[in-house]
């Protein structure tokens, strides 16, 4: 027997007006409203990166050239403990929740066990065992938001998170400059809360995410992207700009492509293909004026001779790597050489997340990775083009897209502690989840003599 019906998981256009009801109850409980503000507190923590620009003695131009010579106020700081507190709360009474997540998702924890485990071999032990803890709170505190929160609900406390950050950092740009402005250029670039433009241009990117796909009323998702936008527009981080164009047309060639027919999306998949490729040739043909255009050089502004130097240095140790989070902080003689090499003694990042995770993991710690995005990409791609997909689908791989382009110029990969990495974890638990549900909610349609139909 055959039933028309409206498919339940339709896809929401940006802009489109929903009944909210269906995701959450108009009169929010109070114990929900109180754990959303407990949670923006280790959630803004994430958002800079664990260094908010109001606490950050580097902020000047003196100190990114001489930033030794603080070295030694990187130690136990009252918002490290106060984070460390809040985490094994969550950890500790969410336990629950993380071991379901935890028992459907056990590949998950291969990298982050990897890490803890390089401490055998590890520059500096200590270290690698601090940074992997700290992998370790942020992987199962990702855990935690996806079994505690609807997919709905969570993109809809990312957005309150991304609102709270983005006035903060126009109140420190605007009446608090000495630490909402970034010093080390010009001083026309906004830093906001984070310690660094480009760190608040990418958080502010991976939170732009939820807009497309959240089924908030329109006036507030024009608000909410505006004010990203802007924030995004003043950090003038190129590198920022780049993958928020990114997603941005990430997001356009998705909703075009679930519009089309099967005839239709192979033509778009041949004409996406030819276009990436050419883009790529006129890319490699026309790099130098390209670059030049947005401000940039050759070198990526030096990033190509801090690349070589790295790759000697991988080469030494190319399967395990020198530690997870050692390499630049621990005394190594290899870390210095890199330094003395590119004249910038300060360097404390191979500028590219997956070329710091082949420093530190080796390839084995690189192919663990690896392997995670190639299965949630795998998973992705099948999704977007079947009967199974939804909104938190689209969400999901808008996610692993920034996280990827990301890496074209820098980027940071399982670096605990930060907005991207949490966001890329919970893609993953948010893919697996909606492809090893599929068959269920088929079996569900056949059991009621349903037949789902293909949008």
């Amino acid at each position: 027997m055959s039933t028309s019906y409206l498919v339940p998981q339709m896809t929401m256009p940006f802009g489109a007006r929903a009944n909210t009801a269906q995701f959450w109850p108009d009169e929010t409980p109070v114990y929900q409203q109180v754990l959303t503000w407990v949670l923006l507190i280790p959630l803004l923590y994430l958002v800079v990166d664990g260094q908010f620009s109001i606490a950050n003695p580097y902020n000047s131009a003196l100190m990114t050239e001489n930033g030794y010579l603080l070295r030694t106020a990187q130690g136990i700081r009252p918002q490290v403990i106060l984070y460390y507190l809040l985490m094994a709360v969550f950890i500790v009474s969410g336990y629950r929740k993380i071991w379901r997540v935890i028992l459907n998702n056990k590949v998950l924890l291969l990298a982050p066990l990897f890490a803890a485990f390089s401490a055998t071999w590890s520059e500096s032990p200590l270290i690698t065992f601090r940074a992997s803890l700290e992998l370790m709170m942020t992987t199962l505190f990702a855990f935690y938001l996806t079994e505690r929160f609807s997919t709905e609900r969570l993109m809809k406390l990312l957005m309150f998170v991304g609102t709270v950050a983005g006035l903060l950092s126009v109140i420190l740009a605007v009446f608090l400059p000495n630490y909402g402005i970034y010093h080390r250029g010009g001083g026309a670039e906004w830093q906001g809360i984070c310690s660094h433009k480009n760190a608040l241009g990418v958080s502010m990117a991976f939170l732009l995410t939820p807009v497309f796909y959240s089924a908030q009323r329109l006036i507030l998702k024009l608000g909410y992207a505006a004010l990203l936008l802007f924030l995004i527009a003043m950090c003038q981080s190129r590198g920022a700009w780049f993958v928020t164009l990114g997603v941005l047309l990430f997001t356009a060639w998705l909703s075009i492509s679930r519009r089309l027919g099967n005839k239709q999306s192979l033509l778009w998949a041949v004409a996406t293909g030819a276009a990436v490729i050419g883009m790529v040739f006129l890319g490699l043909l026309y790099l130098e004026p390209l670059l030049k255009t947005i401000g940039k050089d050759p070198t990526l502004t030096g990033r190509t001779g801090i690349y070589l130097a790295v790759l000697d240095s991988i080469f030494k140790h190319p399967f395990f790597g020198y530690g997870f989070g050692a390499f630049w902080l621990g005394l190594n003689r290899e870390s210095l050489i890199i330094a003395l090499r590119i004249h910038w003694m300060t360097i404390g990042y191979a500028e590219n997340g997956l070329l710091e995770l082949w420093l530190e993991l080796g390839a084995v710690g690189l192919l663990l990775v690896l392997f995670l995005f190639g299965r949630a990409i795998r998973q992705s791609v099948r999704l977007i083009r079947s009967r199974y997909y939804s909104p938190r689908v689209g969400w999901f791989s808008a996610i692993l897209f920034l996280q990827l382009i990301t890496n074209v110029e820098a980027g940071m990969v399982m670096t605990p502690v930060t907005i991207n990495w949490t966001l890329t974890l919970i893609a993953f638990v948010g893919l697996a989840k909606e492809w090893r549900t599929r068959p269920r909610s088929e079996s569900v349609f056949v059991a009621l003599g349903v037949k789902r139909v293909s949008l």
